[in-house]
């Protein structure tokens, strides 16, 4: 069905969806609105991304790659800084801020994979004002977790605090010690490797998140999804 505008009309969870991410007044509300599209499986892999378009404002339908290519987008949830109005002598690349949804999609606009970080260049910023969160109420608050998706909050708070961090170097020991895993013992032979967090206690299914570590074992890059490449 379509709009007085021609588009076509949501589904009323969609709306719903849309309307909250709309009020969301803060990064870390929009960004839940995102998950929680996933949780309900209204997100998904193969899921259409006019359903994005729907939800977010965006307009990545209008823009589908080659067939045969896939399209790289973001979903911004922060504030992003605005350009100077005067641009100086050196032009610089466009940086963003703050967490985001990253996903593929492909020339039948159907999204292929997806993941949510907050790295930048390589390099991340707190998302929260001066409190800082310890190590001990991470991993008091991540044992304590009654689901899937309250142990994947904590993770994100831990990201959002910076905790989790790429600079000042974080070892990956850090994630032992808030989620009571054994990551350091992955760092042998002296070379990079990668380490998973597992939220839900069936391996290959749920939420994880992908750590990549150099390697003296400090991480360099992050990113939390429910799916497998």
């Amino acid at each position: 069905m379509l709009n007085s505008k021609g588009e076509v009309k949501p589904e009323p969870a969609i709306a719903e969806l849309a309307r909250l991410y709309h009020a969301a007044q803060t990064e870390q509300e929009r960004r839940a609105v995102c998950l929680r599209a996933i949780d309900a499986g209204t997100i998904y892999a193969g899921s259409a991304v006019l359903t994005l378009d729907q939800i977010f404002g965006s307009q990545f339908a209008s823009k589908l790659p080659n067939e045969g290519t896939v399209a790289k987008d973001l979903i911004l949830f922060a504030t992003q800084p605005k350009p100077p109005s005067q641009p100086g002598p050196r032009i610089e690349g466009r940086s963003y801020v703050g967490s985001y949804f990253a996903f593929d999609y492909d020339y039948q606009g159907k999204v292929q994979y997806y993941y949510f970080s907050n790295l930048h260049k390589g390099m991340s910023n707190r998302i929260t004002g001066p409190e800082t969160v310890s190590i001990a109420e991470l991993k008091r608050l991540y044992h304590q977790a009654q689901s899937e998706a309250q142990r994947r909050d904590v993770a994100l708070r831990a990201i959002d605090e910076g905790v989790i961090r790429t600079f000042p170097h974080v070892h990956i020991s850090t994630l032992d010690d808030i989620f009571g895993t054994h990551l350091a013992s992955t760092v042998r032979f002296g070379k990079p490797g990668t380490a998973v967090v597992n939220f839900t206690p069936t391996p290959e299914s749920g939420w994880f998140m992908a750590v990549n570590y150099e390697r003296d074992g400090t991480i360099t890059d992050y990113y939390l999804t429910n799916l497998l490449q």
